[in-house]
């Protein structure tokens, strides 16, 4: 059974800063000076920080299987489903006076995530990093490689020269 109510451990209401992540290898947060395994780094902008944090809102709510639970001027809460159903929180909160947005990504169950969490603040960096004021954002196409010196033979890898 997955757990759909959030834990009592999230909110930066009163404290207006993020909770550090359990010992466990299921969470990042930016403001987690404990283990290296937890720490991310803040999403950083030249922009004015309110329009960064509005972006990312936007970001976060048109993201597929999230739902955003609590929006301030300065706070979200979202919650994110994994593909297989797992359901994990997101937390941002703006630092206006560092020009920063603090993040926290963490499963509400289990001891390891797989690097679901790192990933998902890493894939918002780039969305967020490619929609900055005066960037063109690229197009969704992959460029392939021109050639590559290795080639695939059955199971085992080889050189394309040989």
């Amino acid at each position: 059974m997955v757990r759909d109510s959030a834990p009592g451990t999230l909110g930066a209401r009163v404290s207006r800063t993020l909770p550090p992540c359990r010992k466990r290898w299921n969470c990042v947060c930016s403001r987690d000076h404990g283990l290296r395994r937890h720490r991310i780094e803040p999403f950083d902008s030249p922009e004015d920080p309110d329009a960064a944090f509005a972006r990312l809102r936007r970001l976060v709510a048109d993201t597929p299987r999230t739902r955003v639970l609590a929006a301030e001027d300065d706070y979200l809460h979202a919650r994110c489903r994994t593909r297989i159903g797992f359901v994990d929180d997101l937390e941002l909160l703006l630092c206006r006076k560092a020009r920063v947005t603090h993040v926290r990504s963490a499963s509400r169950i289990g001891i390891y995530d797989f690097g679901v969490n790192r990933r998902r603040v890493e894939r918002l960096r780039r969305r967020f990093e490619g929609t900055q004021p005066g960037t063109v954002q690229a197009g969704r196409t992959s460029v392939r490689a021109k050639s590559s010196p290795l080639k695939r033979s059955g199971s085992r890898v080889t050189s394309a020269r040989a």
